[in-house]
């Protein structure tokens, strides 16, 4: 009797070695490395592993309710000392401030007196010196220009001043966009910033008037301003008398900057047009975030800050599903966190983050968050203000490099806190739950399909996932 001799299939072996490549939404799921993700958020990819990002909690600001924007001031007491304070204008447009202790708590609250001023859109604010004290400028594109010395002080509206969209320090003067003339940069007088009398050794404008549209924000780098436009950005040269300013035309974009994106960053500016995220460092212009960056949609509700060599980028994200505040009325649904120096970035998803203002003197980065319009500070600690927000991690969709059909026999990882673990095929979707350990898991799967993708979700408060290894035939 012959008997016929079955040759079992070998095991094979893929190893996700780490997390870092992030989301690749450029490429197509059969091209795409198994390591890259085609969907992430709410985990922090930087260590290799899956772990939390850093969570918010809300800074208790009575009586107070909702607020527009919040800026840092600083200055020194009469014996020499640094303080920082912040300043903040509520929702209903009321300026307050509030001093900080040596933690970085807000401590004594004052707001400006009775009949004060009130702001009716959202101001951008920078510190000031007037008459040799602290003070801090106030500027919006409906209410001009406001001074305020904090400490009781009126507010004092600076009649003569445009509608300011967005300002910039260069020297001793301002250099600003308008809101009822696009088409021209207009700078103060030299000595004093809060001057707009136009004269040929005080304040002036220049005019913009070619394809590359209106004239949007400005920013200083380098010792020159930047002016940043519809479809392009240009320099001026400002020293010396306003008959020597020099203006270059230095980019032009075929897409449309997103003006409320672009942010100084040590030595670039990084800023958003339709088509990606961009780095300008005075001369040329350097795509970042390539593979992440089709997913995101930016807009004048696009928010951005820079602190200690990260972007803080919050925006809107393309979704299939809904979490966190997805589910209700929202304008921002991600936050990214890109560090400058590493490409490396984590995506917090479920919040919707109005505005991001980094407190230098106290180590603190302050947003408002949601429609209630709250003050919260970035903590340590792993929930949003007490939520905790749904983390998921899932690869695109590959066939291991061979075209025929296999068995995914199990899946091992490390996982020390409980998770899910999906698995997805044209056989179907397996969804196994997996307890913690400080031990490698090994879970079993049996699935048979051309094609697979795996998912990890974690709700719980910690989490590191680890070494996910696929064992197939």
């Amino acid at each position: 009797m012959k008997y016929k001799k079955i040759v079992a299939k070998p095991q094979k072996k893929i190893r996700l070695n780490s997390f870092l490549r992030g989301i690749d939404n450029e490429h197509d799921d059969m091209v795409a490395s198994l390591n890259s993700a085609k969907e992430f958020y709410n985990f922090d990819i930087s260590t290799g592993s899956l772990t939390p990002l850093k969570g918010f909690v809300e800074q208790e600001l009575k009586p107070f309710g909702g607020f527009w924007t919040v800026a840092q001031n600083s200055g020194h007491t009469e014996d020499g000392k640094k303080y920082y304070s912040a300043v903040f204008v509520d929702d209903t447009g009321l300026l307050m401030g509030y001093d900080f202790d040596e933690h970085g708590n807000a401590g004594i609250m004052y707001e400006a007196p009775d009949q004060s001023y009130r702001f009716t859109s959202v101001p951008q604010i920078t510190e000031y010196k007037k008459d040799g004290k602290d003070a801090v400028l106030l500027t919006s594109p409906t209410d001009g220009m406001v001074v305020w010395l904090e400490d009781g002080y009126q507010p004092r509206k600076i009649e003569n001043a445009p509608l300011i969209t967005s300002m910039a320090k260069h020297g001793e003067r301002l250099f600003v966009t308008v809101a009822d003339r696009a088409d021209r940069v207009w700078y103060s007088d030299e000595v004093d910033p809060t001057n707009w009398n136009v004269s040929l050794d005080g304040a002036g404008y220049i005019g913009f008037k070619d394809e590359r549209g209106e004239c949007e924000k400005v920013l200083t780098l380098g010792g020159y301003v930047y002016v940043f436009r519809e479809h392009g950005i240009s320099r001026i040269t400002a020293y010396g008398e306003q008959t020597e300013f020099v203006v270059e035309h230095v980019f032009s974009s075929g897409s449309r900057i997103c003006a409320s994106s672009v942010t100084l960053c040590g030595n670039r500016i990084i800023f958003a047009c339709d088509d990606g995220i961009f780095s300008f460092n005075g001369s040329s212009v350097v795509r970042l975030l390539p593979l992440l960056s089709p997913a995101l949609v930016f807009n004048e509700n696009t928010v951005t800050a820079y602190y200690k060599g990260k972007l803080y980028l919050a925006t809107k994200m393309y979704t299939e599903n809904a979490i966190g505040c997805e589910s209700a009325e929202h304008v921002n649904n991600v936050m990214i966190v890109y560090d400058t120096y590493t490409d490396k970035y984590g995506i917090y998803r479920g919040i919707d983050v109005r505005r991001i203002t980094p407190m230098y003197g106290v180590d603190k980065v302050f947003m408002i968050v949601g429609n209630q319009r709250k003050v919260c500070v970035m903590t340590n600690g792993n929930d949003y203000n007490g939520e905790l927000i749904e983390r998921k991690w899932r690869s695109p969709e590959s066939d291991f490099g061979i075209s025929e059909k296999k068995l995914l026999k199990s899946i091992s990882l490390f996982t020390d806190y409980d998770i899910v673990l999906k698995v997805y095929s044209e056989s179907g979707t397996v969804e196994r739950k997996i307890r913690g350990k400080l031990s490698r898991s090994t879970v079993p799967i049996n699935l048979s399909s051309h094609t697979f993708a795996i998912e990890f979700i974690s709700t719980d408060y910690n989490c590191r996932i680890a070494s996910p290894t696929l064992i197939y035939y």
